[in-house]
């Protein structure tokens, strides 16, 4: 597998089915009680979890076809990441590993490290995900990965399921999907101009602290014709991180 594929697989998570949009329902008032108690259990879930450790199965589809690799996923808000590619024999192809200000690659082809500081285009460069890592750590921990400020909008469907739509600091379009349940199902997130950049989906939830945790992430690039799809198989929230475990030439493996 190729350093840009297997970084690709291991930036980017989903697949398979995507959860239907709220049906035409009731339009709600932002501010009602109703609301107001379904945003915060909402919110409170969203900020509940810091950091994630796991192993993770993701696959990848996309104009160029579809893999699948083993991952060890290291994520901690607001924006750092370490994610590393693993081989069939439990060999690093490729590890990238950011603490928000500056990144080291490691090429297993080379066996070197290269590092640079961070900019918003660093996941599109080195595995072709459209995202900043402060963008990728919200999503994976379920949260929005803009500033949430006064609701612009809520409909009940006739499902039961709720949409709830925000305007971000930047003129942002959000919008987060609730089962009738509560549980977060979907995030949406345009830009300015309303045209949709990600789409990420949330299934197999399980009992965790403040609710649940969603086991599968699914984000869909539709305009860059990328999709992916991350299973974790062992995750622990909130784990105690060793100090630079974000810079590789600091801290070896984090297991697991």
């Amino acid at each position: 597998m190729s350093l840009v594929r297997a970084l690709a697989v291991a930036l980017v998570l989903i697949v398979g089915c995507r959860t239907a949009p709220v049906s035409v329902g009731e339009t709600l008032d932002p501010g009602s009680a109703e609301v107001q108690a379904a945003l915060a259990t909402f919110l409170g879930q969203a900020r509940a979890h810091q950091s994630l450790r796991g192993n993770a199965r993701i696959a990848l589809e996309g104009v160029r076809g579809a893999s699948f690799a083993r991952h060890l996923v290291v994520l901690e808000r607001p924006a750092r990441v370490r994610m590393e590619v693993m081989g069939l024999a439990g060999q690093r192809i490729a590890v990238l590993a950011t603490d928000g200000q500056r990144f080291d690659l490691y090429r297993a082809e080379t066996a070197k490290v290269e590092s640079g500081l961070v900019h918003p285009g660093l996941l599109a460069e080195v595995g072709g995900v459209p995202l900043t890592p402060a963008e990728l750590v919200a999503l994976l921990l379920g949260a929005p990965p803009v500033q949430v400020g006064k609701l612009k909008s809520a409909v009940r469907g006739a499902d039961g399921r709720l949409a709830l739509t925000w305007t971000g600091p930047a003129g942002e379009q959000l919008t987060a999907i609730l089962a009738a349940e509560g549980q977060l199902q979907k995030l949406r997130l345009g830009d300015v101009s309303g045209t949709e950049r990600v789409v990420a989906s949330y299934a197999d939830h399980r009992p965790a602290e403040a609710g649940s945790f969603a086991h599968q992430v699914t984000l869909d690039f539709g305009s860059q014709g990328l999709r992916a799809e991350v299973n974790f198989r062992q995750v622990e929230l909130d784990p105690e991180l060793p100090e630079g475990l974000f810079r590789l030439q600091l801290v070896s493996s984090p297991g697991g």
